[in-house]
């Protein structure tokens, strides 16, 4: 996956692997990228500037991510203590997590 630039820069490559799936959030201002086991979080408006956020503990294979309607956060599933669990993660605040089954 690249990151091209309106600046006229050379894309940077961002993500190589499979699985790799894209998540936008519904306002458009980020997007999740599931490749492998690990899930990130790019900025859109802050790409250039900052690397891709790591979500979560790289534990699943399938992260199965869904966005709020309101882009203020998102579900997605991690495993924790041997099991597969809903984790509810604040978009603004990464480490603000719910952990939910």
């Amino acid at each position: 996956m690249l990151l091209g630039s309106y600046s006229g820069e050379s894309p940077k490559g961002l993500a190589v692997g499979a699985p790799l799936y894209l998540n936008w959030a519904p306002d458009g201002s980020s997007l999740l990228v599931h490749q492998d086991a690990n899930l990130y979080l790019i900025r859109v408006k802050k790409a250039e500037s900052s690397p891709p956020a790591t979500v979560g503990n790289g534990s699943s294979a399938y992260n199965s991510v869904s966005w709020s309607p309101d882009s203020k956060s998102f579900a997605h599933v991690e495993t924790i203590d041997g099991a597969h669990a809903i984790v509810i993660t604040q978009a603004d605040d990464l480490g603000s997590q719910e952990i939910l089954a």
